[in-house]
């Protein structure tokens, strides 16, 4: 496993990172996001298992939309993925290949996630407890025939419970991975700063919570700077 691979201690884990190799339990996969082409329809990802046990590892796509800030999830059969199901033993590695039904749409980006399930096997007689299956998704993008530049639009939004967010919609046609974002005084004195490590879906819009307690009175304007999978950007924006 490399050294920049990402652990988590919970029982039950649905990950998703920008680099690295992602692990849930025992089990860790590479990579741990997956781009298809036209060029390249079909993609391999690795699954390993680092534990002392065999495990029984089910596969299961589904699509991924955004509404309204909110990521949704439902089955689909508009990816394949071979083998379906598999063991694998201890510390083994199953080759799994994942590929397209249907034909990428030509303007913008689809988005999928594939889920890998462990199947546990029957508790012995004398077991008390409760087991949980772990659980690990991995990001899926089909892009389009002519993806575009990233173009994001930043704004301050005040919630009805009186909060500010930060507020940033895709006008592009690629979903842009947000790593991290702060606010700052023209000054340069900061504001606030935060990790974020979110996906904002082609035409969609997400909102987070603004960390810090110094902001400027309404009608100010703030310098906002964000890292981004595609690079940094930077866009002045008003307090409401």
């Amino acid at each position: 496993m490399s050294a920049r691979a990402l652990r988590w201690g919970a029982s039950l884990a649905v990950l998703y990172f920008a680099i690295g190799t992602a692990v849930a339990g025992s089990f860790s996969v590479d990579p741990v996001r997956l781009t298809l082409t036209a060029g390249a329809p079909i993609v391999a990802l690795a699954i390993r298992n680092s534990g002392a046990e065999a495990a029984v590892i089910q596969l299961e796509p589904t699509s991924w939309t955004q509404r309204d800030g909110v990521d949704l999830y439902e089955p689909t059969r508009d990816l394949i993925a071979t083998p379906p199901i598999f063991t694998l033993p201890p510390h083994g590695t199953q080759i799994v290949r994942l590929g397209l039904r249907r034909a990428s749409d030509p303007r913008a980006e689809l988005s999928y996630r594939l889920y890998l399930v462990e199947v546990p096997p029957p508790p012995p007689p004398d077991f008390v407890g409760t087991r949980v299956a772990l659980r690990l998704g991995v990001p899926v993008f089909v892009t389009p025939a002519t993806p575009s530049a990233q173009a994001l639009q930043w704004q301050l939004v005040r919630r009805p419970d009186s909060k500010l967010a930060i507020a940033a919609r895709n006008h592009g046609a690629l979903h842009a991975r947000i790593q991290s974002v702060s606010l700052s005084r023209n000054d340069g004195a900061a504001v606030s700063g935060q990790t974020i490590a979110d996906d904002v879906h082609a035409g969609q819009e997400r909102q987070w919570l603004i960390q810090g307690s110094a902001m400027p009175a309404p009608g100010s304007t703030l310098r906002l700077s964000a890292s981004t999978e595609r690079g940094e950007v930077s866009a002045d924006v008003v307090v409401p």
